[in-house]
């Protein structure tokens, strides 16, 4: 997280406390999902970002790299945890620099700060605010059986032009069995029919164009 400076936070409201990536390094799927997202954005808006660093094409090296490994670790592929640690590390490393060139941008042009940071698809946070969670899943007890499941497009699509279209898939185990649900234009949807006084599993893709991104974490509710 790189955080403005004293002389913007203090002088003018247009600039954000600090402009976030939304990454969490820990969570091996939601980076991949954050860090194609911020790909996507910045290669869509590159007139904004003529000198990020690193240059685009070592960013979508890094990411690919990360991504090969991840899909060998979730393979369980002997010593694939340890190259998806590296490939992760160098990874983060790379969206730390790109966030601190995103905020240099907005410390210098305070009054387009909020262009760059949703141009580059990222967030502005101001202190003690949290971003949206990739999914929320809500059970209503006054219709039964049914399942509110909420995306955050945002942080799915980094902020990209693209129509995109949203997937969906439910578990009744914590994704041993899955079962693909419709996918949707929108990025709320609701599911029918969702078993009773139960726990179901939920998580959600973005697809932009021809390319579909990670799946998020599952996200667990107990319908009543």
């Amino acid at each position: 997280m790189i955080f403005a400076s004293e002389r913007n936070a203090t002088t003018t409201n247009t600039s954000p406390d600090r402009t976030r990536s939304g990454i969490d390094a820990r969570d091996y799927a939601e980076l991949l999902i954050r860090a194609w997202a911020i790909y996507n954005a910045m290669l869509a808006n590159a007139q904004l970002f003529p000198a990020p660093t690193p240059t685009m094409a070592i960013f979508l090296a890094l990411l690919t790299s990360y991504e090969q490994s991840q899909q060998a670790t979730l393979m369980r592929t002997k010593g694939a945890t340890a190259k998806r640690n590296a490939a992760a590390a160098l990874l983060v490393t790379a969206i730390e620099s790109e966030t601190n060139m995103v905020q240099g941008l907005c410390d210098a042009n305070p009054e387009q700060a909020m262009v760059y940071i949703d141009g580059a698809g990222m967030y502005a946070e101001k202190t003690g605010e949290h971003p949206k969670e990739i999914l929320t899943a809500t059970a209503n007890p006054a219709t039964p059986g049914v399942v509110a499941l909420d995306a955050n497009a945002k942080m799915l699509t980094g902020g990209s032009r693209k129509r995109p279209q949203f997937n969906w898939q439910m578990s009744p185990n914590g994704g041993t069995t899955i079962v693909n649900l419709p996918s949707t234009p929108l990025h709320n949807t609701e599911v029918q029919n969702v078993p009773l006084l139960a726990t179901s599993w939920f998580r959600v893709s973005v697809t932009l164009g021809k390319v579909t991104g990670a799946w998020s974490q599952w996200v667990s509710v107990f319908v009543h």
